[in-house]
């Protein structure tokens, strides 16, 4: 019964690799660059945590409201903890304002 259980993990992994998801990681101090940005929009080029979702794609929360969103089909470059991708989206937590 354990050896099913096991190889039916497998099976899910190998099958999970195949359908193009990713294995969640972290990236701690990375450096995100956006190379089709607005020079002056600010988020050119970002510091933090860059997280990979199992989906494919990368996020970096940049306050708590704000985060940058990015697929992995973007991704240009990644060399010493550096990230270029071609472009993102900004993501924003609605707020709330109350009488």
């Amino acid at each position: 019964m354990k050896k099913l259980i096991v190889g039916i993990w497998l099976l899910l992994f190998i099958a999970a690799i195949e359908l193009g998801l990713s294995i969640p990681s972290s990236y701690p101090h990375a450096t995100v660059i956006i190379e089709d940005c607005k020079k002056d929009s600010g988020f050119c080029k970002n510091t933090g945590v860059l997280e990979l979702s199992f989906t494919g794609t990368y996020r970096m929360q940049l306050d708590h409201q704000i985060h940058l969103e990015m697929d992995k089909n973007d991704l240009v470059n990644n060399d010493a903890n550096i990230f270029n991708f071609k472009s993102a989206f900004i993501r924003s937590t609605p707020v709330i304002i109350q009488k």
